[in-house]
């Protein structure tokens, strides 16, 4: 069967997506990253998406027995498990509490955006946790 490319999916010769297997769809390199400018710092960082475990293992490790949700130990994992250059560390990412926190929230947008995680949730998490 004839096969062409459109708009990166593959159509079949008689114009059905193709069907994607299990190894298809596992050897997709779905991870993507980006630049993100940070104007506020006079350059840059590069972030990766998070594959949807990361994001769970975040959530669960962000949350306590009691189902309390810690939303800033969420953004701490996703920033650190996320950063590419410069690789941010946890003792990194609790120092940029002291900086602007535009610059910090353009990072965490962009893991979230790249990892295709509804910003939504995030903040829901965070209203939900009391200090």
């Amino acid at each position: 069967m004839a096969r062409e490319k459109l708009e990166d999916v593959e159509v079949e010769s008689n114009g059905h997506v193709k069907i994607l297997s299990l190894s298809d769809i596992l050897a997709a390199p779905d991870l993507e990253e980006r630049t993100v400018e940070i104007p506020e710092w006079g350059g840059a960082v590069r972030v990766r998406a998070l594959s949807r475990g990361d994001i769970k293992k975040a959530y669960r490790l962000g949350t306590d027995r009691k189902g309390e949700i810690d939303a800033d130990a969420i953004e701490r994992y996703l920033v650190c498990w996320a950063s590419v250059e410069p690789k941010i560390t946890p003792p990194d990412f609790d120092k940029l509490a002291a900086k602007n926190a535009g610059p910090v929230a353009k990072i965490i947008d962009a893991v979230l955006g790249l990892s295709g995680v509804d910003k939504a949730a995030l903040e829901r998490a965070r209203e939900s946790f009391r200090d």
